[in-house]
């Protein structure tokens, strides 16, 4: 028997999701379970959620998931490497078999190329000479894999491309046994309203009707949390918190944070001190 994993924030879950799990089905059979490994009430970019994440699980059940399964914070807020091998992980030892994850590409093919030319032994040596013209590191990486695989590397431009190149290396380097494929991702642009969740966020924050760009049963969900005051939920309702907590902390525990580089504690530390809004942090 297929199952099928998805990786997810759903924050909030839109129509573009909607259109994935039922593509999903469309190439594995109805009856083809779709089990979804998210993120909890706080995500990636380190934000909290715009809806709790129980709400976000209804919204992915009530959209056609089966099942959601929560990736812990301590994953959800790391790097997108670190996001996408355990979130793979996590699938696989709920018994999916196959990964699907969307690309602005669709194109296995060139994921793997990418997958190929980012585990070249040689690459950091080529990152670090691009690195001492004061670029960042995602510019010397890019530039250093554009004279190995020229423009193949502009596919790393794009957030979708850069997440499912982590889901290939992380099933790759586990050798896990659950089965990779991408779809392309279809709709708006993600510079079009209503093209990304963080689009719809925008459109939330502004007081914008979203009815068009997610799923009937969603704005329901939104209806509800809103006029029980739970929701939506922006970084600036949790700014004093945030500030006054950090604020409290030892400093050394900013030397102690996990990928600190070049004085980041040290930076963190001075913002938190000097500034007043999470903006200026």
């Amino acid at each position: 028997m297929r199952v099928c994993g998805i990786v997810a924030e759903y924050n909030p879950f839109h129509n573009g999701h909607a259109w994935q799990i039922a593509e999903i089905r469309r190439r594995m059979g109805e009856d083809c379970p779709i089990v979804c490994c998210m993120s909890g009430n706080f995500v990636q970019r380190g934000e909290a959620a715009i809806i709790d994440k129980f709400s976000r699980a209804e919204m992915a059940v009530r959209g056609g998931a089966d099942l959601v399964i929560e990736l812990p914070s301590p994953y959800s807020l790391s790097s997108a490497e670190a996001f996408a091998e355990n979130a793979v992980m996590l699938l696989e030892n709920a018994g999916c078999t196959d990964l699907f994850f969307g690309s602005e590409c669709g194109d296995m093919a060139i994921l793997n190329s990418l997958v190929t030319a980012l585990q070249d032994p040689y690459l950091d040596s080529d990152i670090r000479e691009e690195l001492k013209s004061g670029v960042s590191y995602a510019t010397a990486r890019q530039a250093a894999l554009s004279k190995s695989i020229g423009s193949l590397a502009d596919y790393l431009d794009t957030p979708n491309n850069i997440l499912a190149v982590e889901y290939l290396k992380a099933i790759y380097d586990q050798r896990l046994r659950i089965e990779p494929m991408t779809i392309k991702r279809i709709g708006a642009g993600h510079d079009e309203e209503g093209g990304s969740a963080s689009d719809i966020r925008g459109m939330l924050s502004q007081g914008k009707p979203i009815k068009n760009y997610v799923p009937k049963e969603v704005n329901e969900i939104f209806r509800r949390e809103t006029e029980q005051g739970r929701g939506p939920v922006f970084m600036e309702d949790l700014e004093t918190a945030i500030l006054s907590r950090f604020r409290m902390m030892d400093d050394r525990i900013f030397s102690e944070i996990p990928d600190d580089s070049e004085g980041l504690g040290n930076r963190l530390i001075a913002a938190f001190h000097e500034e007043t809004t999470l903006d200026g942090v």
